[in-house]
């Protein structure tokens, strides 16, 4: 299904673009359909990051759900350039629940000495140039 909905938002694109060249148009159609545009692009974007998002975290845990997780893996996934909030959503549970996973005392010395953020930067800014 989400395949179809983008090769929809791309027609709608493709056909906003081409309102768009026609030098005719007023400024008042011009301006919403750019809004418009703007839009669906966005929801492009996201759905793509949403699709990166779990080919990242299925490439580094698998099958494997949120008991069987550790804070290796955990991260991993930080440094592969996933937030906290993507991370829950992908295993389905609360931020509140992998926060107490994080807090738990081997677990945050654990991610102190071994989490980069500086990793988990370029790798959100490798995602934005895809």
């Amino acid at each position: 299904m989400a395949v179809l909905e983008m090769t929809e938002n791309k027609e709608r694109q493709r056909e906003i673009i081409s309102y768009l060249i026609n030098e005719n148009l007023p400024f008042a159609d011009r301006k919403v359909l750019q809004k418009e545009l703007n839009d669906l692009m966005n929801t492009n974007t996201e759905e793509k990051m949403r699709t990166w998002m779990k080919k990242e975290a299925r490439a580094i845990v698998g099958n494997r759900n949120w008991e069987n997780m550790n804070i290796i893996e955990f991260v991993k996934l930080r440094h592969a350039g996933l937030t906290q909030s993507e991370i829950a959503d992908f295993f389905n549970v609360s931020k509140s629940k992998m926060d107490n996973f994080v807090a738990i005392r081997e677990n945050r010395s654990y991610y102190r000495k071994n989490f980069v953020y500086d990793l988990h930067r370029i790798a959100r800014e490798n995602w934005t140039d895809k």
